[in-house]
């Protein structure tokens, strides 16, 4: 997310990082103020001041809890200084809370003679240590288990009891074994070799003990039992065939080194149909991964590869990450875009803004996709209440009622007009408003912010009309509270050649104390043979799928960074109108309860087409969706062109618009970029944003 005074780092439930704009560059009338502050609960961060920015990290929550029993611990850290230094930090996570409590925090300024005070409650603990080596990788690791505090103490830490070395062989689809030092694999070279690994905590609790990032791991543990998973995941790219390569080892057993099995990797490919405003420079290709244990999702990123020149909107992916027994899983799922220039209140800045498909997974020979909704999404952090009042965030295996397999699959990402999803969120003591618009299977069209068009209304008066500026209107102290419109207008789609856009209007009444509206979650066609497709011969074969729920967001005063949603059942209007006409005719759908689905999709509707009258240009018609909750919130979405019915079909060619409009870019019928040399029918976007039909001989 974007903002011109607050920028939130991608990965934020995982990072906990905000990056708050101090002294922009280059002047000095702002020098030594702080944009944004009064949005920030400073008592619950750690500030770090760089040059041009300052770096807000938030406390871990300490391990003496309020009204609870406390003791005093002291460190005593022994390791050899000639192979490692002290310690950055030491966690502690106590046995008795969730896996999303956080543990105790020290850094390497608190040392006094290789030792350190804290006070911690009386309980159970796991110790986490890593120490570094001399150039500053936390190469040795030490936990301590179900460690018994009920007195002051005195802790010892031995980096020299870490004596397994975790030894890593990776095997290529052709029986070769890859060396990330040679970075060579065949006659081909690899390069930007990227490595995750963690320790995880898989028992009692959940919870992740530390995240790497670097390129030769040389790990060594002490002897620990099976309650804790080493994971690492390896990710390169050939970059003359652009094939992105993933390994995942994990295991329990400390025995190594470990290898992949090479008769297991599995090859996925899949197709994205460029945004209109894809310029066709500066692409990237990446990966998003996503751990999870028991469901649950762990932690998340994601990788793009800059080197080399992607000459293809198709992402080409061996991996070797096996559905496991043991509750542990990689999610892995491919992405898409472009590197543009945008402008911010620092002056131009480099984005990526991408299409993200869905992880997969092969069973049997079947390859399924897995959608997770929200938290795929980045409308985050995500989660629900569940029957013993913890908080979890499911990934895995997602929602079945929005699952589907390869043979499901009709068209590519990207190719059809998305919804937009639109949810509050607080980080730190920051609300904020945030959507993503999500295409027909799932896929995060993040590539629609480039186009978005917005307006903010208080009371009937405009506050503000830049995208980039929404949550700081949100936030403004000195604007009027009342009643809230916000339209967004998303006219960043071409389907079969024809212009479409998403048009979703935004009420909420601040007076109240519900003050989130309603939002569509999913939406997607079928035809009677369960293909996810918006194109059918009749409309007798025909059927629309959404969900949408009133999500209500919570959130724990003392955890800073810790989020989640419940749901309210909207009312819910369904209408229809041939392409681009206003003569809108109701549609019904019924809710189908065993659907309902949360985290992160809420209730689900079902209603047929079969009832669909008139004629839409080339078959196509629009769709228009409101939700309205108790409270008199609402949202209205129309999507349009939506979904197309051949024998309900009149043809005409688009409109010319002004003499002094100019030709931006040009597609065949399949909706792929051409140039004008190009042979065939073409459609042509013109600079006043109509659209001509050409033929090229």
């Amino acid at each position: 997310m974007m903002m011109a005074t607050l920028i939130v780092i991608a990965g934020i439930v995982a990072s906990g990082q905000v990056i708050i704009q101090n002294k922009p560059i280059g002047s000095d009338a702002q020098d030594g103020k702080v944009f944004c502050q009064p949005n920030i609960d400073l008592t619950k961060c750690n500030i770090y001041e760089g040059q041009h920015s300052m770096l807000f990290t938030p406390k871990p929550n300490k391990c003496a809890k309020e009204g609870q029993q406390k003791v005093n611990v002291t460190f005593q850290m022994e390791y050899d200084e000639e192979s490692c230094s002290l310690p950055v930090w030491v966690l502690a996570y106590p046995l008795d809370q969730s896996w999303t409590s956080s543990g105790s925090f020290a850094t390497f300024r608190n040392w006094v003679d290789n030792t350190f005070k804290e006070e911690f409650s009386v309980g159970i603990y796991d110790i986490a240590v890593p120490f570094p080596d001399l150039n500053g990788s936390p190469t040795f690791y030490v936990i301590l288990e179900n460690v018994e505090i009920n007195s002051d103490t005195t802790i010892v830490i031995d980096q020299r009891t870490s004596t397994n070395h975790i030894q890593i062989i990776s095997n290529m689809p052709n029986g070769e074994i890859y060396n990330p030092e040679v970075q060579t694999y065949g006659s081909h070279h690899i390069d930007n070799v990227n490595l995750e690994s963690c320790f995880v905590r898989v028992s009692d609790a959940c919870k992740i003990l530390d995240t790497f990032f670097y390129n030769t791991p040389d790990l060594y543990i002490n002897n620990i039992s099976d309650r804790f998973i080493y994971t690492e995941l390896r990710h390169f790219r050939d970059e003359e065939s652009n094939i992105l390569y993933i390994i995942d080892h994990t295991s329990t057993d400390l025995i190594f080194p470990q290898e992949n099995d090479p008769a297991k990797w599995e090859y996925i490919e899949e197709t994205f149909q460029p945004s209109v405003d894809d310029d066709g420079e500066d692409k990237i290709l990446g990966v998003k991964f996503t751990a999870c244990y028991n469901g649950l999702s762990l932690f998340s990123g994601s990788t793009w590869f800059e080197s080399g020149t992607v000459t293809s909107e198709t992402a080409k992916i061996y991996k070797n990450t096996p559905k496991r027994d043991d509750n542990f899983t990689w999610l892995i799922a491919p992405y898409y875009g472009h590197n543009v220039i945008v402008t911010t209140q620092w002056g131009p800045e480099p984005m990526d803004f991408n299409i993200y498909g869905l992880p997969t997974y092969v069973e049997n020979g079947v390859k399924s996709y897995i959608n997770n909704g929200l938290i795929s999404s980045g409308i985050n952090p995500l989660g629900f209440i569940n029957e013993d009042g913890h908080v979890a965030l499911h990934a895995y295996p997602g929602n079945p009622a929005f699952a589907f397999t390869e043979a499901q699959k009709t068209s590519n990402y990207g190719s059809g007009t998305p919804i937009c999803l639109f949810a509050s969120t607080k980080i730190f003591n920051f609300p904020a408003w945030q959507f993503e618009f999500i295409g027909r299977y799932g896929e995060v069209r993040e590539v629609d912010r480039l186009a978005v068009e917005l307006c903010l209304y208080v009371n009937g008066i405009e506050i503000c009309n830049d995208i980039n500026q929404l949550n700081n209107c949100q936030v403004d102290p000195n604007r009027p509270i009342g009643e809230v419109d916000i339209n967004m207008s998303n006219k960043n789609v071409l389907v079969d050649g024809l212009l479409g856009k998403n048009i979703t209007q935004i009420h909420i009444d601040e007076e109240q104390e519900d003050k989130d509206a309603p939002t569509l979650s999913m939406l997607w066609f079928k035809d009677n043979e369960n293909r996810i497709t918006d194109r059918f011969s009749t409309s007798d074969n025909a059927i629309l799928e959404f969900s949408a729920g009133d999500f209500k967001l919570m959130y724990d005063e003392n955890v800073s960074d810790f989020n989640w949603f419940t749901c309210q059942q909207p009312e819910v209007e369904v209408s229809y109108a041939p392409y681009g006409e206003d003569n809108w005719n109701e549609l019904e759908v019924e809710e189908i309860p065993e659907n309902f689905y949360m985290p992160c999709f809420g209730h689900f509707y079902r209603g047929s087409l079969g009832g669909v009258k008139g004629k839409g240009l080339q078959g196509w018609f629009d769709l228009k969706i409101r939700l309205e909750d108790a409270a008199g919130n609402w949202q209205e979405q129309v999507i349009s062109p939506a979904f197309r019915i051949d024998d309900q079909a009149y043809s005409s060619v688009a409109t010319m618009g002004s003499g002094n409009a100019h030709e931006v870019a040009r597609y065949n019928l399949a909706g792929q970029r051409v140039d004008a040399s190009t042979p065939g029918v073409a459609i042509v976007k013109m600079s006043d944003g109509t659209a001509r039909k050409v033929i090229v001989p």
